[in-house]
């Protein structure tokens, strides 16, 4: 059995960490992607943004590895065909993030300590920003010798949202080749606000 370094990571970074009213599951609060003009769509019907993430080969994926994946605002996007490229998040209400990068790096804390638990040192890591998003990228050592695993994690507020992401980009690729990736793929994310 195959298990990738992505669900283990993924597993890792959100096992503890806390997302706001996590419990609660109806559809006015609960996550709704659809594929829009080789796009995918990710909103959630009481918030008034939507983001809008090129398809390029990501595919939804369900998955639920505990913690604050469960949140009904949770979203997870894959690509595997070269290596692996992943968009996953949460919407949020922005009435509960007072300060993104201090609410992003509080977060953060949490995930290192998690990565750093299931036996992942994240190093070069840097706390800085794309554009508007407030942002801490880092690498994680792939289990081979080749390749890099670069990830981005991006919080904003857009309208009354709070919108927090992970990407990562793996693959046998130079960390250089990879964080170029990754920064393009959160570049290349747009919004509409309703």
């Amino acid at each position: 059995m195959r298990i990738t370094i992505a669900i283990i990571i993924l597993t890792a970074l959100l096992a503890d960490v806390p997302i706001y009213g996590a419990a609660r599951a109806d559809a006015a609060v609960t996550v709704a992607i659809s594929e829009v003009n080789g796009n995918w769509e990710i909103t959630v019907p009481v918030s008034h943004v939507t983001l809008v993430v090129p398809e390029a080969g990501l595919r939804l994926i369900k998955a639920d590895s505990g913690g604050s994946t469960r949140s009904p605002r949770y979203f997870y996007l894959k690509d595997d065909a070269k290596g692996e490229r992943i968009v996953s998040g949460w919407f949020e209400s922005a009435l509960r993030v007072k300060d993104v990068k201090q609410t992003l790096q509080g977060s953060w804390d949490v995930e290192g300590a998690n990565l750093k638990k299931a036996g992942f040192e994240p190093y070069d890591v840097v706390v800085g920003g794309i554009g508007d998003w407030a942002t801490i990228s880092y690498q994680i050592q792939v289990p081979t010798k080749a390749g890099s695993s670069v990830h981005i994690r991006a919080s904003r507020i857009i309208a009354d949202t709070w919108i927090d992401l992970h990407l990562s980009v793996t693959s046998g690729e130079t960390a250089e080749d990879n964080r170029a990736l990754v920064t393009q793929l959160l570049k290349s994310m747009t919004f509409r606000v309703r």
